[in-house]
């Protein structure tokens, strides 16, 4: 069974293409330290930079990541979301396969 955040309060739900962008996203910096490229997410994830750019943007929207200019990636998980994220998807070892 899919492990699935409901809702954070004060947080619209996202649909469950933005939680698993956002969940890669999450395990990439828990594993690399930074934030993967949207080359890397639309490969890994089957699907196209622009589609990934998009789900962004609309979790952003939904404050469930802030993005920042002159980042690299420039994707941050705010503190609240990461808490949920940790509790859902325990770091894995980097062998592990997605």
């Amino acid at each position: 069974m899919k492990k699935m955040i409901k809702s954070i309060e004060g947080l619209v739900p996202l649909t469950p293409k933005q939680l698993e962008v956002l969940r890669k996203i999450y395990e990439y910096q828990q594993m690399m330290g930074y934030t993967p490229t949207l080359k890397w997410l639309g490969e890994n994830m089957s699907m196209s930079q622009v589609t990934i750019w998009e789900h962004i943007n609309r979790a952003a929207k939904k404050n469930w990541v802030v993005k920042e200019k002159y980042r690299r990636g420039g994707v941050v998980i705010p503190p609240a979301v990461l808490a949920e994220l940790r509790r859902l998807y325990p770091y894995r070892d980097v062998n592990t396969r997605w």
